[in-house]
């Protein structure tokens, strides 16, 4: 049986799913992560790792594929890709070059190389936030812009700002965020230029750097800010003729100026009179479970696809049959959950296929910025876009979030 190295944060949402598709697929999966707990017990066999401490982890990895060889690795999120390149790479796995997983990582390096290359890109400057000292907006800096931390996800501390005030205010807020994060993450922020448009998803995978798309998704939300909190993806989008192919062969530029040569791409763009611009790329699977859409309209799970890929195995995509959809609960405010009302009422609702809570009565609802944590997720398949768009909306708009308030907690001298 072959056997895979998952690496993987201690609360990732990737990692049951590519243990079912392990099971599928006749591969046994490994999980490193940093959880003290990481792995249901008799399911897989775990490590617990450092991922500040590459070279610590390394060693601990070195030992358990003496016992246990493994031949492939995947990083299923942004914290742990760095690692999981070091590893594939010190055994001759496939894998992509660590400094092109660096690059990726951050997003200031990003637009270095984008500019660097020829790549449409964004005016940008970077800032380094210092505690409780006010920020100062740095020298020609235009409005509207965007601020954001330079190695944070799922658009955690991304912020617009219309003139310096808000600029000033944005910087502070971000630099609470970064310090809550972790000393890992670097307390430099980088402002761009806000782009208008439409936004859209694409999501594909590289072999020994020949490109394969897996899916558009178009975003038909309007992200404008002052927050970036995302809601709904749908595929396939309405794309002008040509226009998937230019954003497509943006991705491959990005990906060939990095130094991506192999596994999954997650790619963000935005699309104006001016063409295509790419706002994120990273190398891993698209986020949270939105995955779980592929499946719903191929058969096909994304795992399934990413599995085959990491152990150097030509993958197959399939197309969409209809369209498919998922909403990402937005957060209705801050505050304690006590329940959700509504849930059986709008999974009757027409092409919902399924809806999914994930927080439990009693945890804590954090809106964006500071949040990155979905309430839960809803999907949907039909005949057309629209329809889906619908039903996602109407299911939303069925359920109530019941919420208690977060009272301050007050010591009694």
């Amino acid at each position: 049986m072959p056997r895979l190295l998952l690496i993987a944060p201690e609360a990732s949402y990737h990692t049951a799913p590519f243990q079912a598709a392990g099971r599928r697929l006749g591969v046994e999966v490994m999980v490193a992560s940093e959880g003290r707990f990481p792995i249901v017990p008799g399911q897989s066999i775990g490590l617990r790792v450092d991922f500040s401490d590459s070279n610590r982890s390394l060693r601990l990895i070195e030992a358990l594929y003496r016992e246990t060889p493994f031949d492939g690795v995947i990083g299923t999120d942004d914290s742990t890709l760095e690692l999981a390149t070091i590893v594939a790479t010190a055994f001759g796995l496939p894998a992509n070059p660590p400094e092109s997983t660096e690059i990726s990582r951050r997003k200031d390096h990003s637009r270095v190389v984008q500019r660097d290359s020829g790549l449409r890109t964004p005016w940008f400057v970077s800032v380094t936030v210092y505690g409780r000292r006010e920020p100062m907006v740095p020298a020609g800096v235009s409005y509207p812009c965007v601020a954001k931390p330079v190695t944070l996800s799922a658009s955690r501390g991304v912020i617009r700002a219309n003139n310096d005030q808000e600029l000033v205010t944005a910087l502070a807020r971000i630099s609470k965020i970064i310090e809550s994060a972790g000393s890992e993450h670097p307390r430099v922020v980088l402002i761009e230029e806000y782009i208008p448009g439409s936004e859209y998803v694409v999501e594909g995978l590289l072999e020994a750097g020949d490109w394969h798309t897996i899916a558009i998704f178009g975003k038909p939300d309007p992200l404008e800010g002052p927050f970036f909190e995302e809601t709904i993806y749908i595929a396939p989008p309405s794309l002008r003729s040509g226009v998937e192919q230019e954003m497509t062969d943006n991705v491959r530029a990005a990906c060939a100026a990095y130094g991506l040569v192999h596994g999954p791409v997650h790619a963000e763009c935005r699309i104006n009179e001016d063409g295509v611009w790419l706002i994120e790329l990273a190398p891993r699977t698209i986020g949270g479970k939105c995955s779980r859409i592929l499946q719903l309209g191929t058969g096909q799970a994304l795992e399934d696809i990413v599995i085959q890929n990491a152990l150097g195995r030509p993958a197959s995509v399939e197309s969409p049959d209809g369209a498919i959809g998922v909403m990402m609960i937005p957060v209705p405010g801050p505050g304690i959950l006590r329940r959700v009302e509504g849930i059986e009422a709008a999974r009757r609702i027409d092409h919902i296929e399924e809806i999914e809570i994930d927080i439990k009565p009693g945890q804590q609802l954090v809106p964006w910025p500071e949040g990155s944590s979905y309430p839960g997720f809803i999907f949907a398949r039909g005949p057309s876009e629209y329809l889906v768009t619908d039903a996602l909306r109407s299911a939303h708009q069925a359920l109530r979030f019941v919420i208690a308030p977060q009272l301050p907690l007050v010591i009694a001298g």
